[in-house]
């Protein structure tokens, strides 16, 4: 590892002219195989920091670190000094680790709900010198998140994204693919952009979210080489497509399914201590407890968590007690295809 790491030096060639050798004492080679390993185990020291102020959080997925901090009960001025604090701790453990935060490229997003606790909108901050006045949206992991916390942003990314692809799907049919290869196409280049994150956004209003749902019509039609009045209905279940809501269904429960036969951490979507398991349904069919007495506070139960618990606990018990996530998958897959026509 220390030959691996150490000994580094790197060097710039413009035309015919070459620079002079100069150390490089930190950071991962790019394009090795051990390189994403060695840069997450790096940066997890970032995440792990210590002496954050209370209400603070950070998460991270490789380089791309968001702070959360909870400001709700707090007056302006107090608000202001969480986030500085918070973000100068970070500044300063990143910069032990030879790191730099990039205040260019850095939002501030007060995120307000209707239903009270709202924390104060007019926040300013500096960050390195740079001032952060507070946005409407950010993206995180290519989802924007909006500070109405609703998903209209989001829904009109995909709609851009979809009809590109719509657009592609019918030049194929145009060319004159089989219908085989049409159906591949649209598994391998439509599906991924209404699956991406379809557990965030997937439970949103139906006036938002038929914008999809209509444009997954037209997708099918594409590959089927229909006009565009024409019902889609009969051909969807002929080829085995689940919808919109059907989808979100399938890995949501994919997701619980996983979490309950403990293939995901306790820590990872639903935290044991709000949403609890009883011990003997557990042992015979699996249920989850998401009932009004549960430990389940109001304020997430119309959460996707719940959402999650609800449709599990709806499904048949030979579809629960699948021997592992392929099989689950299939089965439920079958079931939501009858659910569905």
């Amino acid at each position: 590892m220390l030959s691996y790491l150490g000994g580094r030096t790197i060097r710039v060639k413009v035309g015919s002219m070459l620079s002079r050798e100069v150390p490089v004492p930190v950071g991962i080679p790019q394009g090795s195989v051990l390189g994403p390993l060695c840069f997450l185990l790096y940066i997890t020291f970032l995440v792990r920091v210590n002496g954050l102020p209370p209400g603070v959080d950070l998460v991270s997925f490789a380089d791309d670190t968001t702070i959360l901090v909870d400001l709700r009960g707090l007056s302006s001025p107090a608000a202001v000094d969480r986030v500085r604090q918070a973000s100068e701790r970070v500044a300063e453990a990143a910069a032990q680790l030879c790191l730099e935060l990039n205040a260019t490229k850095t939002k501030l997003v007060v995120f307000e709900s209707k239903r009270g606790g709202s924390p104060p909108s007019d926040l300013s901050v500096s960050l390195r010198g740079e001032s952060l006045v507070g946005e409407d949206s950010a993206v995180a992991l290519g989802v924007i998140l909006n500070g109405n916390l609703r998903w209209d942003g989001q829904i009109q990314k995909i709609l851009g994204r979809g009809r590109a692809v719509v657009a592609g799907l019918r030049r194929l049919k145009a060319v004159g693919f089989p219908l085989n290869v049409m159906v591949l196409a649209y598994k391998a280049f439509f599906l991924p952009v209404i699956r991406y994150c379809i557990t965030v956004w997937g439970a949103t209003y139906y006036n938002v979210r038929a914008k999809v749902i209509l444009l997954q019509k037209d997708s099918v039609r594409a590959i089927l080489g229909l006009g565009w009045r024409e019902s889609v209905k009969s051909h969807m279940r002929e080829h085995a497509l689940l919808d919109v809501d059907n989808y979100y269904k399938l890995i949501l429960a994919v997701y619980v399914y996983k979490w309950s036969t403990r293939r995901l951490p306790r820590n990872e979507g639903f935290d044991w201590e709000r949403l609890t398991a009883i011990d003997k349904n557990l042992r015979n069919d699996r249920s989850l407890d998401v009932s009004r007495g549960s430990k389940l506070p109001n304020y997430v139960r119309r959460a996707p968590r719940e959402a999650g618990g609800e449709l599990w606990n709806g499904l048949p018990i030979d579809i629960r007690r699948a021997s592992s996530v392929a099989v689950f998958k299939r089965l439920l897959g079958r079931h939501l295809l009858l659910a569905q026509y």
